[in-house]
């Protein structure tokens, strides 16, 4: 799994319905970075190309970018608080962790 800021996506490859490896024309496709859950759509009029039942697709993309001063903030203040409590029992109530990530994470 990928994570972070989408920079570009370089490629997208497949199979066409004849069994020859193709390269989806990058006019026909627009990136959407949308934080932490990017994705790729059609441009108004395009479609996608049929392909090869049972074959994949490849994206081949750049990830990256700063990373968020809370989540700067909290590495560190887990680091320290790992080192002098040393103790990994779960707490009721939210950490100062839980408050640095909480516009950060991902999934349930």
């Amino acid at each position: 799994m990928l994570a972070g800021p989408l920079e570009s996506v370089t490629s997208i490859g497949y199979v066409d319905a004849a069994g020859e490896a193709q390269t989806l024309a990058a006019t026909v496709y627009e990136e959407h970075k949308d934080g932490l859950e990017p994705s790729i759509a059609l441009k108004p009029g395009q479609s996608w190309p049929g392909i090869l039942p049972g074959s994949r697709i490849t994206v081949t993309a750049v990830f990256g970018g700063a990373v968020p001063e809370e989540v700067s903030h909290a590495m560190l203040v887990f680091v320290d608080s790992a080192y002098h409590v040393r103790d990994n029992a779960p707490r009721e109530n939210w950490t100062v962790l839980d408050v640095l990530l909480c516009n950060h994470r991902r999934g349930a």
